[in-house]
């Protein structure tokens, strides 16, 4: 089976976020430890794939954008999205990417500066 080559960039607010797989003592939003917890789950989670992941956590949202060993940047996967006219696909993607990168290309798109 072929490994698909585009990134996965997802947001996960912290509210719906599903902690049960963190250890018990890392479970409360807001702590370093739930931070670490949700950072190493999700590098784990795309590792095991052989995929290399970016994760965020503030205080909203979990952010994720994770690329195949051979994938293609992020930003240049949405853009190519855009300019082929997959508007709904591609504004959760600028969304989350919008709160992981100081780009202003992302902040202009999305309408956040």
């Amino acid at each position: 089976m072929k490994t698909p080559k585009a990134p996965e960039i997802l947001q996960v607010p912290i509210v719906e976020l599903d902690t049960s797989q963190l250890p018990a003592d890392a479970r409360q939003p807001g702590t370093d430890a739930f931070e670490r917890a949700v950072l190493t789950h999700y590098a784990l989670k795309y590792a095991e794939r052989g995929w290399n992941a970016a994760v965020t956590v503030d205080g909203e949202f979990v952010r994720v954008v994770a690329v195949p060993e051979e994938g293609i940047e992020p930003k240049d996967y949405v853009v190519g999205l855009l300019r082929h006219g997959f508007l709904d696909d591609a504004l959760p993607m600028l969304e989350a990417l919008d709160g992981m990168l100081d780009d202003a290309d992302i902040a202009s798109t999305t309408g956040s500066v």
